[in-house]
């Protein structure tokens, strides 16, 4: 049963598993890597077309990530491999819920670009000197109207009347 509205970054995943298939050249990582990239390329065509994955496609990736889960591994000889594949069957759950939601992103792309404001802030002037919340809240609420391609300036308008005195 699949975990509504967790996944887990494929991107980062995908960086992970070249590293280790470079590293310990373990058949392990070579079938999540390139599972990982069928996913991102149904993924694509999902997003082009508007439309969810086909079940049985979903399914079949399903029933190939149970199938690299299950494979028996040396934890002496590939031991980075080992506890990456350990960590998969912990998280099982959530590395597919991309294929069944359009609405769910295959990596966290989005929650990093939401986040490089505060960030870059915190270079700037080395530190916040007060008033972090108030600044964490108006950021989440700009960054929500952008993405919700809402005019920014009316909705701030609306939200600063209501408020009371």
């Amino acid at each position: 049963m699949r975990s509504a509205g967790k996944q887990i970054c494929l991107a980062h995943l995908l960086r992970d598993v070249r590293y280790l298939a470079a590293a310990e050249q373990e058949e392990f990582a070579e079938g999540f890597k390139r599972l990982l990239g069928t996913v991102f390329e149904i993924r694509r065509e999902m997003v082009r077309t508007n439309a969810p994955c086909e079940k049985e496609k979903a399914k079949e990736l399903e029933n190939q990530l149970n199938n690299l889960l299950t494979i028996s591994m040396n934890r002496e000889k590939k031991p980075e491999t080992a506890r990456f594949q350990r960590s998969m069957i912990k998280y099982r759950n959530n590395l597919l819920p991309c294929l069944y939601d359009l609405e769910i992103p295959p990596d966290n792309n989005g929650s990093e670009r939401a986040i490089r404001n505060i960030k870059v802030k915190q270079k700037i002037s080395g530190q916040f000197k007060g008033g972090q919340k108030t600044f964490c809240v108006v950021r989440s609420v700009i960054d929500t109207l952008i993405k919700r391609q809402l005019d920014v300036l009316t909705h701030l308008t609306q939200i600063m009347k209501i408020q009371p005195e």
